[in-house]
């Protein structure tokens, strides 16, 4: 093996340029590609390589429900005539694993440029690695651990985006919490309760768009952001969602609604005004009972405040002795 590296794979100019490509910086896994594309762009000359391609299968995990599967095209020699290809697998840190197909240019590799290949995949593979162990970091950060969707911290900076971008007017802010979840951990136990939860946070992310968000706040309380156009779709459907559970020979059918308040977004210019702005129309939706939907307003904000004011004048108002008791007889 060192002699088949000595003699093709010397560190020379070329090859230098290669490592270089491929270890370049990369936020994400496609810039990585487009790295790993640029590196064997140099080489593939050298290599005969007439095509090379990635296939991701990453399984489901509690940051990514749905896993991951997905391909991409590393090289490709225009009007190559392919020989038998090499088949390179190789295991994910994290779970999951990478398959490499490597297309000679003519002929099939010989035994020895098999291992050469070999040695330049597996170093293509350790920068690839890396990139996903960072992206795997990232998510687990901004993922809420229990229900696989975005946490609070991840839905401010995805506000933050839309603020910069000048975009937040197009959307509509959400926040809700789920009816009676209390039964369904009295139906199961409470590690069923949160597979419930998740599943159930796993639905209702399926009704929102690619370019929208719903993040868990803790218990059963989320918001969303979603735009203009599809907020009532979206309302609509949370308010009668279906599900039903089984374990250990108990199954049970639950209708889960909710109570929300929604805010048009236009105008804010601070992220916390999204939490502000929903959580104003989620309470005055409390006040006014289980299941209602009420739409913020500066009115609601007043009469709000007016509350806390008088709530917050209690403990000075007994102190000082301005509650007065008066009995009626009967």
């Amino acid at each position: 093996m060192d002699n088949i590296i000595d003699k093709r794979i010397q560190m020379d100019s070329q090859m230098k340029e290669f490592f270089e490509c491929i270890g370049g910086d990369a936020d994400t896994q496609q810039q990585r590609i487009q790295c790993i594309r640029n590196g064997l762009a140099v080489i593939a000359d050298r290599l005969r390589l007439g095509k090379a391609e990635i296939t991701v299968d990453i399984p489901k995990n509690r940051f990514m429900p749905l896993g991951e599967r997905s391909s991409a095209v590393l090289y490709e020699e225009d009007g190559a005539e392919l020989g038998t290809p090499v088949d390179i697998e190789m295991k994910i840190r994290t779970g999951g694993t990478v398959f490499i197909k490597d297309y000679p240019y003519g002929p099939g590799y010989s035994e020895e440029e098999i291992q050469t290949h070999r040695f330049i995949f597996r170093g293509i593979f350790i920068q690839y690695n890396r990139t996903l162990a960072q992206c795997m970091l990232e998510k687990i950060m901004n993922t809420d651990i229990n229900t696989g969707v975005a946490s609070q911290d991840s839905l401010m900076y995805y506000a933050v985006n839309l603020i910069k971008n000048g975009r937040i007017g197009d959307y509509t802010g959400i926040f809700f919490n789920i009816h009676n979840f209390k039964y369904v951990n009295k139906v199961f136990d409470y590690s069923q309760g949160d597979v419930i939860l998740r599943n159930y946070a796993q639905m209702v992310k399926s009704y929102l768009d690619s370019d929208e968000e719903i993040a868990r706040l803790g218990g059963d309380n989320f918001v969303v952001i979603c735009r203009n156009e599809n907020a009532s779709d979206f309302i609509s459907k949370i308010k009668d969602v279906h599900m039903s559970h089984e374990f250990r020979s108990v199954k049970r059918e639950f209708q889960l609604g909710v109570t929300a308040g929604i805010a048009c977004l236009e105008g804010v210019d601070k992220p916390r005004e999204v939490m502000a702005r929903t959580s104003i129309a989620y309470q005055a939706a409390r006040k006014t009972g289980a299941g209602s939907i009420v739409v913020y307003t500066k009115e609601i904000q007043k009469h709000l405040m007016d509350d806390q004011e008088i709530l917050a004048a209690f403990p000075q108002a007994l102190a000082a002795g301005e509650f007065v008791v008066y009995y009626q007889p009967r």
